[in-house]
Parts: C-alpha cells; structure tokens; sequence
C-alpha cells in the first residue's frame, strides 16, 4: 500500500495538477490533503472540483477555516486576508459547504493526518515548537506517523522515546526509513507558495506501507 500526501494547494490549480500527475506515474492507493485549499491563487473552485473529483481525503487548514471563523480570520495578515475575500466571491455553495463542513484532523491505519501540529491544531507551527513541545504533543496521540503542513517547507521528526531529533535538510527522492520503536512527524512541505531551500518547487510525499519508507518528493 502507497499514500500520497499533499498540503498548502493555495487555489493554485496549475501546481496541483503538476503534483497529482507525478502522483499518478508513482502510483498510490490514496491521497490525502493537508488543508489550504484555498488562499493566495485565483482558481480555488477548480481544485476543490479537482480534489473531490479524485476522492482525495482532506482537513482543512487556517485559510480553510478563515473563511468561517473569526479567531482564525483576525490573526491573519492584510495579504491573506485580501485573498481569501477574493476566494469566497469566486466560490460556490456547494464549495464552501465543503470547506466549512472538513475536519481538523483524520487518522487512519496508526497515521494521524492535520494541518499544523499534533494532535489537532491547525494555527501552530511546527517549526516554532522547541523540541520539548514535539514530545508532549506526541504523548498525548497513539499513532506512530504524523503528517502536516503548514510551514510550507519539508522537514521530517523523530522521536525516540528519549529525545527528539529534526531533520530540516531534507533530501528528496531518498527513502526514510521508518523504525519500529520510533515515532515520526512528517512535515510534506507545499504544493504552492513554497519558502523553503532550493526555489520555488512542489513538494509532496510518499509512504510505502510495505516497505515503511517516507520518500519526500518534488516536481
């Protein structure tokens, strides 16, 4: 069994069909999305269609729940929240009943899937948590793989039972190896609006259930 896991699609309906092509010539069971559907791009009704077309499993993200939650909405900035307007305009009812009604976190087969950090929060960086946070946040959920968004740059943590370890220079198409003992948190990257190292890609990432490997991926 192969999942895929995509994240910060952004209305950027371009990167996710790039994304979900190089997707389809991997070939997987699933695909699951991490949140920020929408926000920033200008095509947010297509890749709604697009990723309910395809029977992708999805949370939703701040951007997501901006749109129906003042907290969220508030601590935005003034670019966010200008496209988010522009996205809601360019929305249909049916479409924004599916952004209000996704939820904060799914969990299947002893992986938890959200958009910010563990166990359910979709405002917190994980970038920002000392290492401290990571392991508490772990204790308190019983599966074994983590993945979010959010931060829009891979990274990938590993817990030990002892300590936590990151790993933010990520090397891509190299499979990692998943360890029995351990616990792992799975930061995917971003589909649009990338910030990490190395240009302006999308990142997306594989796990081979038979083979226990994370392989992050770009295209």
């Amino acid at each position: 069994m192969k999942i895929a896991v995509i994240t910060d699609i952004h209305a950027n309906y371009n990167n996710l069909i790039k994304v979900l092509d190089a997707i389809e010539n991997v070939g997987v069971d699933q695909i699951y999305c991490l949140g920020d559907i929408v926000g920033y791009g200008a095509q947010p009704e297509k890749v709604i269609e697009e990723i309910r077309k395809r029977n992708i499993h999805a949370v939703y993200g701040n951007h997501d729940r901006a749109l129906f939650d003042e907290m969220t909405w508030f601590i935005m900035n003034d670019i966010a929240q200008e496209s988010l307007n522009i996205n809601h305009d360019l929305l249909s009812d049916d479409a924004l009943n599916y952004l209000e009604n996704l939820p904060p976190f799914l969990v299947n087969d002893n992986m938890r899937f959200l958009h910010g950090a563990p166990p359910d929060s979709h405002l917190i960086y994980l970038s920002h948590l000392f290492n401290d946070d990571i392991r508490n946040a772990l204790l308190k959920i019983p599966e074994k793989l983590v993945f979010c968004g959010h931060t829009h740059s891979s990274a990938l943590y590993v817990y030990d039972w002892k300590r936590v370890r990151r790993k933010d220079n990520i090397e891509y198409n190299l499979p990692y190896k998943i360890e029995n003992r351990k616990r792992y948190i799975v930061n995917v990257g971003s589909v649009s609006e990338y910030r990490g190292k190395g240009g302006h890609i999308s990142q997306y990432v594989i796990y081979d259930k038979e083979y226990q490997t994370i392989t992050f991926k770009f295209c």
